[in-house]
């Protein structure tokens, strides 16, 4: 390379960089949260609205009307498996049979019932 050459890129650099940083701080004045020109704030276009806490309602409540699905269920699914580590919720199971019995109907309805 010739004297030319590097001369001009050194010149170009010499402009660039303080450019640059120029271009930086700026950016950093006017897009700051809170001072700068632009904001970033983020703010709620709505705010959920919650219902009132209600009182326990004993009518909704358990009151033992899984007790005979636990007993029927509980031997179906873990009966046999003395050396297995098995892990089994009745109350999943109730549920997800619960589901499936609201999408069938016939007879395949009342056998899961």
């Amino acid at each position: 390379m010739d004297g030319r050459a590097k001369k001009g890129r050194r010149s170009w650099l010499m402009w660039a960089i303080p450019a640059a940083v120029v271009m930086i701080i700026a950016a950093i004045f006017l897009f700051r949260d809170g001072g700068g020109i632009v904001s970033f704030n983020a703010h709620a276009l709505a705010e959920p609205d919650y219902p009132k806490e209600q009182g326990f309602n004993q009518s909704f409540s358990y009151n033992g009307k899984l007790d005979g699905f636990l007993m029927r269920s509980i031997p179906e699914f873990l009966g046999g498996r003395e050396k297995e580590n098995v892990v089994y919720s009745p109350l999943s199971g109730y549920m997800a049979l619960s589901m499936l019995a609201e999408t069938t109907d016939g007879n395949t309805r009342a056998q899961i019932r």
